[in-house]
């Protein structure tokens, strides 16, 4: 049986500004990121579903996960 390895390259050095930049490219916009610490969510749901949330953000030129934020937020607070 072979073992598959994997290699990860240098670590960057761990700078404020560049912590920050990371936040912003990942699409969070900078008010949610100013709002506090983002944690990130992960979930399985039926295809179906996805192609329904998929097809509504596109329609409205949004991210799904825009589009979910809002839902999340809309029904748990903030």
């Amino acid at each position: 049986m072979s073992t598959k390895k994997v290699i990860f390259g240098r670590r960057p050095a761990k700078k404020e500004k560049e912590s920050e930049d990371w936040i912003y490219r990942s699409k969070i916009p900078r008010e949610k990121a100013a709002q506090g610490k983002i944690k990130r969510l992960t979930l399985d749901i039926p295809e179906k579903l996805h192609k329904k949330i998929k097809m509504q953000a596109v329609q409205e030129s949004k991210t799904m996960a825009e589009q979910l934020r809002k839902v999340l937020e809309d029904y748990y607070g903030r």
